[in-house]
């Protein structure tokens, strides 16, 4: 089941990461493992500048007794060349601006310490921007392809989040984000 029918929602009306946390709150069976996984895809989707973050890119798989589970992300596009904005909103008060600060002082609406976030954002930014290029070279991406998609990973957005370290306790360089 799509976002946009968990939310009920009509046509293309957007929604808010916040709303797709308070229906999971109330149907999944495991709300805290999904709600963190939610916010972490959220982080994600702003330092990655996905365009494509949509209600009908949120989804939910039934899992028994009316009880449902976040499904596995998918349709995420990096865009290099677009003005950044969010499909899905944060939250009412902080909009559809693409911003990890205000991610981070959304992240209690997803069970999430603000503390906490700040530390999974700031080993989400180093992961990514460490790797994204190996990544896309993993998938046969060569030269200049690289070199234009490079504005999808180095941005304000990702500098702001590798500038986390001092709201943020130490944190290891392991790939574990569940932590």
């Amino acid at each position: 089941m799509s976002a946009r029918t968990a939310l009920e929602r009509p046509g293309t009306e957007p929604g808010y990461y916040s709303e797709i946390a308070s229906f999971t709150q109330s149907h999944s069976i495991l709300p805290e493992e999904d709600l963190r996984e939610l916010w972490q895809r959220m982080a994600f989707t702003i330092l990655v500048r996905n365009t494509d973050d949509h209600l009908k890119n949120h989804a939910f798989v039934h899992v028994r007794d009316g009880k449902w589970r976040l499904s596995p992300m998918f349709d995420v596009n990096p865009q290099p060349g677009r003005a950044p904005k969010l499909e899905t909103g944060i939250a009412p008060e902080f909009g559809f601006e693409p911003d990890i600060r205000a991610a981070i002082s959304a992240a209690p609406l997803f069970l999430i310490e603000e503390e906490d976030a700040a530390r999974v954002a700031l080993r989400m930014a180093r992961i990514v921007s460490s790797g994204w290029r190996k990544a896309l070279q993993a998938q046969g991406v060569t030269g200049g392809d690289i070199r234009r998609y490079a504005a999808a990973f180095e941005h304000d957005q990702m500098e702001a989040a590798l500038t986390l370290a001092s709201r943020a306790r130490p944190v290891d360089d392991d790939l574990d984000m569940s932590r």
